[in-house]
């Protein structure tokens, strides 16, 4: 996964990423919100865009993009009844190891769909 992502980068046909992880069942009942609960916190989605940061050009509130800006991965994470966060990662020579430490990483591991 992570050679496919830095692969698809280096040639520019990357467009986005998403991860799915667990998935509660809707129903209506009492059962439904204790299994909901139980998933607060969990993993729902993740995804992944290239950006890159724009600047303030201090004359007003326009914004320039900067053509040295560098170009970054930001990954949001979504997670089940929490706040969702998101990390901007470099896209340089360390970006598959940030990747793997950022995914694959076996706390996170555990709570991906098998």
């Amino acid at each position: 996964f992570v050679e496919q992502v830095e692969h698809s980068i280096q040639n520019a046909s990357f467009k986005t990423l998403t991860l799915r992880g667990l998935k509660h069942k809707k129903t209506n009942s009492k059962s439904n919100e204790d299994a909901k609960e139980s998933l607060r916190g969990a993993i729902r989605q993740v995804q992944g865009r290239l950006i890159r940061l724009s600047k303030k050009n201090g004359k007003g509130d326009d914004n320039i993009m900067a053509s040295d800006a560098p170009l970054l991965l930001q990954m949001t994470f979504k997670f089940h009844l929490a706040t969702d966060i998101f990390q901007n990662l470099k896209v340089d020579e360390s970006l598959g190891d940030a990747l793997q430490s950022l995914i694959l990483d076996p706390e996170v591991k555990s709570e991906w769909k098998e």
